[in-house]
């Protein structure tokens, strides 16, 4: 319990019932040595769990990573990867790979 009275989690507890697991560790830095441009800050007290990545055309490369079956979304230009919550680092290495299958897609 802290001072407050509030019970806090172990950083692995796993239940998102009762808690949220950190974001997986290192998935931007991953990412930019996929060849892409991580548009997100690198500096953690100035982001958050989304991690955005340039693309030449973000609404082809959501549709080409979700027929491997890695949900992503667009925004502004960008790929957009929620890497928090629900992710284990073989989601992580999933992305990965078939962002290097996609890396003409990637802006460079």
């Amino acid at each position: 319990m802290d001072g407050a009275g509030t019970q806090l989690l172990s950083p692995t507890h796993a239940s998102l019932a009762l808690g949220v697991p950190p974001a997986v560790p290192g998935t931007i830095f991953a990412l930019a040595i996929t060849g892409g441009i991580v548009v997100t800050p690198r500096d953690p007290a100035r982001r958050g769990a989304l991690v955005a990545i340039r693309s030449t055309d973000e609404h082809a490369l959501v549709a080409a990573l979700a027929g491997e079956q890695v949900l992503t979304s667009s925004r502004d230009g960008n790929l957009r990867v929620s890497a928090h919550c629900y992710n284990t680092h073989e989601d992580i290495d999933q992305l990965l790979s078939a962002l290097a299958r996609h890396r003409a897609l990637l802006a460079r």
